[in-house]
């Protein structure tokens, strides 16, 4: 057991050690909900969300995220409406370790979305908007930067026009305890410039050597003739 526990620290105090600063967080998400209200409607979700980001320190975390989502919604003895929803924004991150394996974070996402609606319509419902969201969650190190996230939901708000109306529509939604997101992260090291550096030393150190070799080969040389005179 001894053994287990050390295994799992240095697994993660490596882990943390890769989600340091000046690092590219590279992370993907999926999810999924299905709830009714109590209107008896029944709706099912599911959406998939990559993003990448630079983090700057072992907190903070700054970058570019994508996503979309299917949507179904059906009221009671109602016709079913389904919808396809996509968005691109910016998003950031705070980070903090719990120990070394376990962390929390949590993220704030803002940025363009639009979608489409089919169902009950004449024509299909054509709309954009603007969407910001704020998820907790928790992870967990694995190896070499790789990590596994877990969220059960979070705050959210929405605005959207549709093609056929002249005023948009305004929305906010707590999805806490209604959708599960499960997801894989990992950190890459920026170590360019150290390596650089370090093999601009070791050719430096070997080109030092060289010359010192060449200076030293006359006085070898002259030392075995003195010595062959001698003999």
């Amino acid at each position: 057991m001894k053994k287990l526990i050390l295994a799992l620290l240095a697994v993660g105090s490596v882990a943390f050690a890769n989600a340091q600063s000046n690092s590219v967080l590279l992370y993907g998400n999926v999810g999924m909900s299905n709830y009714s209200d109590s209107m008896n409607t029944n709706m099912f979700s599911w959406n998939i969300n990559p993003g990448i980001g630079y983090q700057f320190d072992q907190h903070w975390t700054l970058g570019l995220s994508l996503g979309y989502a299917q949507n179904s919604n059906r009221p009671d003895g109602g016709t079913r409406t389904n919808t396809n929803d996509y968005n691109v924004g910016a998003f950031g991150r705070y980070t903090h370790n719990i120990s070394g394996i376990f962390y929390c974070y949590g993220q704030l996402d803002m940025g363009y979305w639009g979608g489409n609606q089919t169902g009950n319509f004449p024509t299909d419902r054509i709309y954009n908007g603007f969407y910001a969201k704020f998820n907790p969650a928790v992870g967990a190190h694995i190896k070499n930067g790789w990590s596994l996230n877990f969220s059960v939901g979070g705050l959210g708000f929405m605005t959207r026009k549709y093609n056929e109306t002249a005023n948009s529509s305004n929305s906010f939604g707590i999805t806490f305890g209604q959708q599960v997101n499960i997801g894989l992260s990992k950190n890459f090291q920026c170590h360019h410039r150290v390596c650089s550096d370090h093999s601009m030393g070791e050719d430096n150190h070997k080109m030092k050597a060289d010359a010192d070799d060449d200076d030293d080969a006359p006085k070898k040389k002259a030392k075995k003739m003195r010595k062959d005179d001698d003999e």
